[in-house]
């Protein structure tokens, strides 16, 4: 499975990615269609409103032939077995985000999409314009999350080590503390009465790339005068997209962000130096390595 993250979508030729659609399984993230739709609205200075909406909307089409998938943290609690323990609602982002697809590929104009009427799974209406007001509030909080969950992990590395330097973070340091948030990870899921034999494993396959990328990417946040780390919220999105790659199949993360690439391809090498014999199969790419791989020759 390969997962595109919005900067591939808007960048990469239609055409060319649904050739390889033909060929390999090609997902997108329902927070990805977030996302796009926060933009829907955004014009250049040498085009009309009418104009930046087609050229947007051209860009949502080719969502209507990718796998949509779970949001990531529903599809992290059905890989471990606990999606009885989820947030019902997470389990219907799939869906609303198809629904959302269909409707900007139908709407013949970006004033005509606002008026458009939605059904939610409850059977409540919604207008589109209100589903965009409420993308873009639900993005500023998931970016608020990963955020202060970022900044939790620095604080711990801190307790925990002393260091106050980022940049000085070995693999050392990085491998004990998420085998730490593994462990403590399967162990809240077992007070929850999740208990399987394959419950670590589970784990470790679908929160791995997540975590490894989160403690990659800490060694690149400058902390300000206080010791709070700046954090891009644009990392959110790559964080989260790494939620959707399994640890031990042949899935490809495909990021236009450089730094994202660099800290997942770190987190992968570290866990096959630390798990030789249960090696990492998952990949990160870039659009262009991913173009020259996967795109058939014309």
């Amino acid at each position: 499975m390969d997962v595109l993250d919005t900067s591939v979508i808007i960048g990469m030729k239609r055409k060319d990615i649904l050739a390889v659609a033909k060929r390999r399984v090609v997902a997108v993230s329902p927070f990805t269609v977030w996302e796009l739709v926060c933009h829907l609205d955004e014009v250049r200075k040498d085009e009309t409103p009418d104009q930046a909406f087609r050229r947007r909307k051209g860009t949502v089409v080719v969502l209507q032939s990718l796998e949509m998938l779970h949001d990531p943290f529903a599809q992290h609690a059905a890989a471990v077995g606990a999606a009885q323990l989820a947030n019902p609602t997470r389990f219907e982002d799939r869906e609303g985000a198809r629904q959302i697809v269909n409707c900007v590929v139908g709407a013949k104009s970006l004033a005509a999409l606002r008026r458009e009427v939605l059904t939610r799974p409850d059977g409540a209406k919604v207008r589109f314009g209100d589903i965009a007001v409420r993308a873009r509030q639900a993005l500023e909080q998931e970016e608020l999350r990963y955020i202060e969950n970022a900044r939790k992990m620095w604080g711990r590395v801190v307790s925990l080590s002393g260091l106050t330097n980022p940049s000085k973070l070995t693999d050392e340091h990085l491998w004990q503390w998420l085998s730490d948030m593994l462990a403590a990870l399967r162990g809240s899921y077992e007070q929850d009465g999740v208990a399987t034999e394959a419950l670590l494993l589970n784990v470790c396959e679908s929160m791995y790339p997540y975590f490894g990328y989160l403690f990659a990417r800490l060694r690149t946040y400058c902390p300000d005068k206080k010791g709070v780390l700046a954090i891009q919220p644009n990392d959110t999105e790559d964080g989260y997209l790494c939620m959707h790659i399994r640890l031990f199949e042949d899935d490809v993360l495909v990021t236009g962000d450089g730094p994202t690439k660099q800290a997942l391809q770190s987190a992968l090498a570290l866990w096959n130096t630390r798990v030789p014999h249960l090696p990492a199969k998952c990949r990160v790419m870039s659009k262009e390595q991913y173009a020259k791989a996967f795109v058939p020759a014309s």
